[in-house]
């Protein structure tokens, strides 16, 4: 006689975890990138002040509209700028900029190479909200005028 086992364990010996349906209605991934640029980087104690300049470019045939917003990826409501209500073309580019405070550790990961978490929050006609990341790259230093 087999011994009887649990479901929960029964599912684990065969197959692993047990696979759930998929969301149909999953928004599939943005194809935005970008690059970015800080200047005029003032480091205080706790937090460092710049210039954040971002220039998303949309490769695909549909235009992108939501609000675009400068976040902690780790911590949800650590939003640092929100550049409001946006659209990327489809097929172009768009630009934002201001002037931004994030914690001195967070500025410090961007100089080590850590991208900006920069995101796109789209909402639906159901009110459903999908938050999209944009992939940045950081351009070049500009030399100093004069």
């Amino acid at each position: 006689m087999t011994p009887k086992l649990p479901l929960a364990l029964l599912v684990l010996a065969v197959g692993g975890t047990p696979s759930l349906a998929q969301d149909s209605t999953a928004v599939p991934p943005l194809a935005v990138s970008g690059q970015y640029r800080v200047s005029r980087v003032d480091v205080g104690t706790t937090d460092a002040t710049m210039d954040f300049t971002a220039s998303l470019a949309n490769p695909g045939d549909e235009e992108i509209r939501g609000t675009v917003v400068l976040r902690d990826p780790a911590v949800a409501n650590r939003v640092f700028e929100t550049f409001g209500v946006q659209t990327i073309p489809a097929r172009g580019r768009l630009r934002v900029s201001g002037v931004v405070s994030v914690p001195v550790e967070i500025f410090e990961s961007w100089s080590k190479g850590d991208a900006p978490g920069l995101f796109v929050i789209i909402e639906d006609e159901r009110g459903s909200v999908a938050l999209h990341r944009v992939l940045l790259q950081r351009l070049p230093d500009r030399p100093p005028a004069g």
